[in-house]
């Protein structure tokens, strides 16, 4: 995704559908001394305003990423029981006993879509299940505990490319999900305790730029200013919080 002409990582649920106009205005602001400008200018021969504009977009990129996360943290959870049917619960997260977590995960995906079970699959489905995308959401520890589950391939993070906002560290791959793979993110921003994770399989929100200018206020400290907008609709995301898990850390 660009914002801005800079180029970030993808992150989950863009759905282009949604008209961002009718969605809330935000605002980024970074404010830098004229005196800080020329001393680097002076002394570094650094030419500051790119650097800011840099900065400042990725700290747009990154209230986007929170604002997702915020979202697919607040949807009602949803149980699955034996018959690997989706039952609403209360707002609270489902419980998970680990040793049932790869089960959970080869079949979060299939139910998430309303797909009727396995044996029963017919063609039927296919043109539907090449256009959706799904993602889990969890924090580091989570995530390096899922990462080494079966039919999980990692991908290269460069974190150098973005700042601290959700990125992705690999992807599940099944025979089933022959169209679109089950895409794992990482929000730095969960704490460690928090043993939760979010499942998403539909996309949810849009945005868009508004503005980026240079206000000269009566200081003499003038803003880089990014105005952008975004709309969404519920996050349909399915929420989970695993336990006894310790013995796999």
């Amino acid at each position: 995704m660009k914002i801005f002409e800079k180029e970030f990582p993808d992150l989950p649920g863009l759905n282009p559908n949604i008209d961002p106009e009718k969605g809330s205005e935000h605002q980024v602001t970074v404010t830098m001394t004229h005196k800080q400008i020329n001393e680097l200018k002076e002394k570094w021969n650094l030419d500051v305003m790119p650097m800011i504009n840099n900065a400042i977009c990725g700290e747009a990129y990154l209230t986007i990423s929170k604002q997702i996360s915020k979202l697919i943290f607040k949807s009602n959870a949803k149980k699955i029981n034996e018959k690997y049917e989706v039952v609403p619960t209360q707002v609270k997260p489902f419980k998970v006993d680990w040793k049932d977590v790869d089960g959970k995960i080869a079949n979060l995906l299939p139910i998430h879509y309303h797909l009727p079970s396995r044996t029963d699959l017919s063609p039927s489905w296919d043109d539907d299940i090449k256009k959706r995308k799904a993602f889990i959401v969890t924090n580091e520890k989570i995530g390096c505990i899922l990462k080494q589950q079966k039919d999980f391939q990692s991908v290269d993070v460069k974190t150098f490319t973005h700042p601290p906002a959700l990125y992705k560290i690999g992807s599940f791959y099944d025979e089933w999900w022959t169209y679109q793979p089950l895409n794992l993110y990482i929000d730095p921003y969960l704490e460690w305790k928090d043993n939760r994770m979010a499942l998403i399989s539909e996309n949810f929100w849009n945005w868009k730029e508004l503005s980026m200018l240079m206000i000269a206020e009566k200081t003499l400290a003038p803003k880089q200013v990014i105005k952008i907008k975004f709309n969404n609709e519920e996050a349909d995301s399915d929420v989970y919080e695993l336990i006894n898990f310790e013995n796999e850390l």
